[in-house]
């Protein structure tokens, strides 16, 4: 074969090589658009679904406070609606969260977990709320997570295990901001809470949570703030804070700390 016969031919192989191989990055480029493309609209349908639940939850909770009223029937019929659409929606994200499982965040295992709850499922709720606490990307989510966790334990009547998760979730928060003062705040409260709700009742432990949340409000040190906060816990508690004008219409109230 003469030298340009095989110049030719070594152009040619080459020529068809670059082909190949630029063929196969076009097809690799738009797997990867696709790809990314199909997760976004998962991701979509995920958002959306959650959307809907918490919607669903709080028609729940306004047919809930509304229970009082005179047609019983009108009642039960759109509780057993408001049931069944939860139901619904429960399964669609779960059915997203099967196929995408890496596009899920702990807000979206926590509002499964409490969904799951809600539904009698006691034993998948518990499975995600442990799943939302060990996705979260930072300590600030996870104590949220680990709050829901708590409330959980508490509603289970498993107490003792209910505390250690609060204890845990106010570890969680660092610093010494207003931000943490105000979340650290309000684990206590809702600690509390729960404490006070869940018999049998430990007067004391309830008011040294309660006083805790007082502790950590009063050191955020924008005042509208601080008092706004100390407000929501004299619905709990009915402690006034003097110092705070929000509370001059009380009367001076209750008691003074």
């Amino acid at each position: 074969m003469q030298d340009s016969d095989k110049t030719t031919t070594s152009i040619s192989v080459l020529a068809l090589f670059v082909s190949v191989a630029a063929a196969c990055t076009s097809a690799y480029t738009s797997f990867g658009i696709d790809k990314a493309e199909e997760q976004n609209a998962v991701r979509q349908q995920i958002t959306e679904a959650l959307k809907e639940i918490t919607s669903n939850e709080f028609k729940f909770v306004t047919v809930y406070r509304d229970k009082s009223i005179n047609d019983q029937n009108y009642f039960q019929a759109v509780n057993s609606i408001i049931g069944q659409r939860r139901a619904i929606l429960l399964q669609q994200v779960l059915y997203l969260d099967d196929k995408e499982p890496a596009l899920m965040t702990s807000v979206d295992y926590n509002t499964i977990a409490y969904t799951e709850e809600k539904v009698g499922d006691t034993s998948s709720a518990e499975k995600y709320f442990k799943k939302a606490i060990d996705i979260s990307p930072n300590d600030l989510l996870r104590g949220y997570a680990t709050v829901s966790y708590a409330d959980f334990l508490f509603n289970e009547q498993r107490k003792s295990e209910g505390r250690i998760q609060f204890a845990k979730a106010v570890s969680l928060i660092q610093g010494n901001n207003d931000i943490a003062h105000f979340k650290k705040g309000q684990i206590y409260q809702r600690w509390g809470l729960d404490e006070m709700t869940h018999p049998p009742i430990d007067q004391q432990r309830v008011a040294e949570l309660f006083d805790s949340a007082r502790k950590e409000f009063r050191d955020i040190t924008t005042h509208a703030a601080s008092c706004n906060a100390l407000e929501q816990l004299y619905k709990f508690d009915g402690m006034v804070e003097k110092g705070c004008p929000s509370f001059n219409s009380l009367n001076n109230m209750g008691i003074e700390k």
